[in-house]
C-alpha cells in the first residue's frame, strides 16, 4: 500500500549580483531595499575576492509572474553607494521563459 501527492508550485528564480566597491553593510542595505520595496527573499554575504553578492529569490505567485531581473538589478545598483559598482549578475537554473519552453519541448516528444 502506498500512496501518492503530486503538486505545483510557483516557479523561483534564483538571481545573485557581485558587488565590488561596497561594504557588507552597504550590500545588506540594498538587500533590505530589496526586500522592503519589491517583497524579493534576498541576503547580502561576502564573496571572493573582497567582494559581496547579494543572492534573491524571485517568487512567482498564482497572480502574478516573478519579479524581472532587471528591476531586481536597477534597485540594487540605485541603493549601492556611488564607488560601488555591479561586477556581474545572474542565475542559477533557468528562467521562467526557458523552464516553460524546456517542459514545452520535452513533453511534445
Amino acid at each position: 500500500a502506498g500512496l501518492s501527492v503530486i503538486g505545483t508550485q510557483p516557479y523561483v528564480t534564483n538571481f545573485n549580483v557581485q558587488v565590488g566597491g561596497a561594504s557588507l553593510d552597504e550590500c545588506k542595505r540594498a538587500a533590505t531595499a530589496l526586500r522592503t520595496q519589491m517583497g524579493v527573499q534576498v541576503m547580502a554575504l561576502p564573496h571572493e575576492g573582497n567582494t559581496c553578492e547579494i543572492g534573491s529569490n524571485l517568487q512567482a505567485t498564482m497572480d502574478k509572474p516573478s519579479q524581472s531581473t532587471d528591476e531586481v538589478l536597477s534597485l540594487i545598483t540605485r541603493s549601492l553607494p556611488a564607488e560601488a559598482s555591479v561586477l556581474r549578475s545572474y542565475l542559477i537554473g533557468l528562467s521562467p521563459l526557458t523552464a516553460r519552453e524546456e517542459a514545452r519541448r520535452i513533453l511534445s516528444g
